[in-house]
């Protein structure tokens, strides 16, 4: 009988933990991974906050270059992390980069607005992190080399 109590406890437990997760914004998809990976954008570093259960902005930053190892992956309000170090994450965009495709002829662009050479329509082309606003008050996508390619050129 005291078996059947503690199967029913744990039961309850268990149902009560998975309803209190479905509230919750952040999903865990890998707890150990080993993998090092070497950021291809600047980055700021996030940590969570429990109060508001989302990932917040510090002043820290990981720079372009650098090798860092991933512990985990996580997704919280629509946007994918990756840890770096133990309650540290940067943008996933930042590191493993999103590949999209041109919806007409781009050019691949210097910081100062220079052109480097030109993309033909249907290309695809790995773009690294969030838009900046560059030359000319445009938005842009980072390239791998650390160039640029006009947001407008992207099918959405």
């Amino acid at each position: 009988m005291k078996l059947n109590k503690f199967n029913l406890s744990l039961f309850l437990s268990t149902l009560l933990l998975f309803f209190i997760s479905l509230g919750s914004t952040t999903t865990v998809f890998a707890s150990e991974n080993s993998n090092t990976a070497v950021v291809a954008k600047k980055s700021t570093i996030y940590v969570p906050d429990e109060k508001l259960s989302a990932y917040v902005r510090t002043k820290g930053r990981v720079e372009k270059g650098t090798k860092v190892s991933l512990l985990s992956s996580i997704i919280s309000n629509g946007r994918s992390f990756d840890e770096i170090s133990d309650g540290k994450f940067i943008l996933a965009t930042n590191l493993k980069g999103k590949s999209r495709k041109l919806k007409k002829d781009a050019y691949v662009i210097f910081p100062d607005g220079g052109k480097l050479r030109r993309l033909k329509k249907h290309t695809r082309v790995m773009t690294y992190g969030l838009p900046v606003t560059g030359y000319l008050d445009k938005k842009y996508y980072t390239e791998k080399s650390g160039r640029f390619i006009k947001k407008s050129a992207f099918i959405k």
